[in-house]
Parts: C-alpha cells; sequence; structure tokens
C-alpha cells in the first residue's frame, strides 16, 4: 500500500493487542490505516519520518505508558508543526495530571473498555465518523470479504504475539521509553521449538526445522506435545504465515495458498458433527468444507484433550469426516503427548519440544 495520505497510528508497544486489531477494522472499513510494524516490521525512524511527511492525519493511542515515553510526544510535535489532524483514543485511563496539549478534548474518544464488543464495535464507528470528517482522505473502496478476515486473522495473532513480547517486559521496567523499540519477537514466534517428525508406517523420527516443513509434506499432521511446551504457538506461527502468504500472494497466481481456519476444540458445540464446527466457524459467505475439500481452506483443530470427556468423541467426529466424502486436503490436529495413543489418529505426527 502507498503511504501517501495515510493515517498514521501513533502507539506504546505495550498496547499493542489493542493497536493491531484497531487498524485492521479500520483497513477493513477502507481507511488508508499505516502501522509500523504491521506494514513494516523493519522501519526505521528516518523511513518512519519520511511517512509521516506524506500523513493526511495521525491516530494516537493513549495510554499512561504512552504519555511518559519519550517518543509518542515526537509523534505528537511533528503532527501538531505540520498542523495535521489528530485524533486520539484512551486505550487505558489516564491521570488527571496528564495531558495532551495538542489533541483538542472533544476528539479525545474512549475506548478504555474495548474488549466489550458491543461497546468496541459503537465507539470503533464513531471514529470512523470522526475520520471521514475531520480528516482529507483520498477516495478508497472497502475491499473484498476474504481479505479483511485474512487481514484480521494476522492481526490478532501478531497482536497476541506483541502481549507475549512487550507486558512482561514494561510491568518490570518502571523506566519510561526514550526510544520507539521493535518487535524482536515476531519473526522466531512459534519457530524455536524443536519439532520431531514421525512416519506412522514406519515409526522411524527425524527432526524438522519448522511445523512449514512438515506440513509441505505431509498435508495432515497431528502435532502433540507435553502441556506448555507450545503447541498452540507453532499452530498459531502456521496460521499466520499461512494468512500473510495468501494475503500477499499475486491475483494471477494460479494456486494461491490455503486459507488457514483456528478451530479452538474447546468451542465445539457438541451438537454439531465436525463439518458442522467448521461451518459455524467460518465467518465468510462461502463454505469452508467445500474450500478445505479443494485445498483452499486449512482446518486446525487445536488442543482436543481440553474436551475432557468428549474429546474421544470429537476425535471420532474428525475420522469420520476425513473418511467422507468431503474429506479435507489439507488438516491439522493438536493434543497432549499422552492423549495421543488414545485418540489413535492414522496421521503422520509432529512432537513440539520445549524450548
Amino acid at each position: 500500500m502507498s503511504q501517501t495520505s495515510a493515517l498514521i497510528i501513533s502507539y506504546h508497544p505495550i498496547d499493542f493487542e489493542f493497536v493491531y486489531q484497531l487498524a485492521a477494522d479500520l483497513k477493513n472499513a477502507g481507511l488508508p490505516v499505516w502501522l509500523d510494524q504491521l506494514d513494516s516490521n523493519q522501519t526505521s525512524e528516518s523511513e518512519r519520518t519520511d511517512i509521516l511527511l506524506d500523513a493526511s492525519g495521525l491516530i494516537a493511542v493513549l495510554s499512561p505508558d504512552y504519555a511518559e515515553a519519550e517518543f509518542p510526544k515526537a509523534d505528537l510535535q511533528f503532527a501538531h508543526t505540520r498542523e495535521l489532524p489528530v485524533i486520539a483514543v484512551v486505550v487505558r485511563a489516564l491521570p488527571a495530571k496528564q495531558s495532551y496539549a495538542h489533541v483538542p478534548a472533544q476528539f479525545l474518544l474512549d475506548f478504555t473498555h474495548w474488549r466489550d464488543e458491543r461497546d468496541y464495535r459503537t465507539r470503533l464507528d464513531r471514529l470512523y465518523s470522526t475520520i471521514k470528517a475531520r480528516v482529507p482522505l483520498p477516495p478508497t473502496s472497502v475491499e473484498d470479504a476474504e481479505t479483511r478476515y485474512l487481514r484480521s486473522l494476522i492481526a490478532r495473532l501478531t497482536g497476541h504475539i506483541g502481549n507475549l513480547e512487550f507486558l512482561p517486559v514494561y510491568r518490570q521496567n518502571s523506566q519510561p521509553l526514550a526510544e520507539r523499540p521493535s518487535s524482536k519477537v515476531l519473526a522466531l514466534w512459534g519457530r524455536l521449538n524443536p519439532l520431531t517428525y514421525t512416519d506412522p508406517e514406519t515409526g522411524i523420527s527425524s527432526g524438522v526445522l519448522s511445523l512449514a516443513e512438515a506440513f509441505e509434506k505431509h498435508p495432515r499432521l497431528l502435532v502433540s506435545g507435553a502441556p506448555g511446551t507450545g503447541k498452540t504457538a507453532v499452530l498459531e506461527r502456521l496460521a499466520l504465515d499461512l494468512a500473510a502468504a495468501r494475503l500477499n500472494a499475486p491475483e494471477d497466481i494460479e494456486i494461491p495458498p490455503a486459507i488457514p481456519l483456528l478451530l479452538p476444540v474447546t468451542e465445539w458445540n457438541l451438537n454439531l458433527n465436525a463439518e458442522d464446527f467448521i461451518r459455524a466457524s467460518w465467518s465468510l459467505a462461502s463454505d469452508p468444507v467445500e474450500l478445505a475439500a479443494e485445498g483452499q481452506v486449512v482446518p486446525i483443530f487445536d488442543g482436543l484433550n481440553e474436551l475432557g470427556a468428549n474429546a474421544e468423541w470429537a476425535a471420532e467426529q474428525i475420522k469420520a469426516y476425513l473418511a467422507s466424502e468431503s474429506a479435507p486436503m489439507y488438516l491439522l490436529i493438536s493434543c497432549r503427548t499422552d492423549h495421543a495413543p488414545r485418540f489413535a489418529f492414522d496421521l503422520p505426527r509432529v512432537e513440539v519440544g520445549a524450548w
């Protein structure tokens, strides 16, 4: 995306999760939003300055940490000097002593209850209206539903990584940040665990560098590991990479990468079989079961053992799905190592070790 006339989001990394969701939702609404580590993970300060020079406005995500850090002040001062419209959203309550001279009070929007979906959507609509009224933007169009789905998935997973990386650091560090940090975890998250592939026919095991490597050779896999080893992180890493590959695939590509569909098994309505659980978890108008049979969707069943007494029932539902006429070309299942034998999946297996 060209950054000319983009809306720049200025934020503190501790608020990653909210910021990534906000950026994705505004982009999905057709607004030209730019977020450094979502649009370019390696943006230097000089490159950021060039982007700011072409910006049409600034969205400041306010929190106590944002107010205390030094680098956000430069963003606000820059916007003030350039006479750019500044719209602020408050993601965490601000102490009375903290003020923002460059943000008019009427353009402070309260998002402190953003985890309440209804409240968030109401305030998102208000923010959208405020942006349209205050910021001169070029004509834009809302992108297709698949692009919006992929962008939201990428933002959710990336924001989750940011939480894991930055929250512990800033909770232990009482000193305000002087410089804008960049993520050191994003490129490595879900890729550090030692992985062992076992062939179900020969029983021979060998190390693999990544789940993607095993998945490329074996499109249906069982992923197992001890509690806390990072099975979900390994699956989400693959989902993130698949989603990014699909989103960035050339329009004329003959066979585009498949779309990942994360299916936390704890959300399975036990009145549904596997196919209907997949359909109930899909947000697009198409039939994901048909798409999975064609190799366009990857169902990812995560945490099978977490269903407790119903886990074996769920395993039988998945086996029936794999044996049906609508069987998926690709599929991933995760469970704890000590539960894998009772599920008896006849699938190649990747064991996730601790790191």
